[in-house]
């Protein structure tokens, strides 16, 4: 359903919540990683900041890191 929405040009990506995070910066706290491919691959900015619990600025290319990382432990 994500990925008809977003080719259909009926989701915008990188809309943002309240806290100013987007789609993808959800779906990489959740840790959903084909959503985040699905995300990417129709123009997810990966660099649009947001604010955490602890009002910290983070950048969902900072958590990529980290979820490619986790990913490449799990399998080890």
């Amino acid at each position: 359903m994500v990925t008809l929405l977003l080719e259909e040009g009926r989701a915008d990506p990188n809309v943002r919540a309240f806290s100013g995070a987007t789609p993808l910066a959800h779906a990489l706290l959740s840790r959903q990683g084909d959503l985040v491919a699905i995300l990417l691959k129709h123009r997810a900015d990966p660099s649009i900041p947001f604010m955490n619990e602890q009002s910290k600025e983070i950048r969902p290319i900072e958590l990529l890191g980290h979820m490619a990382y986790a990913q490449g432990k799990d399998k080890d």
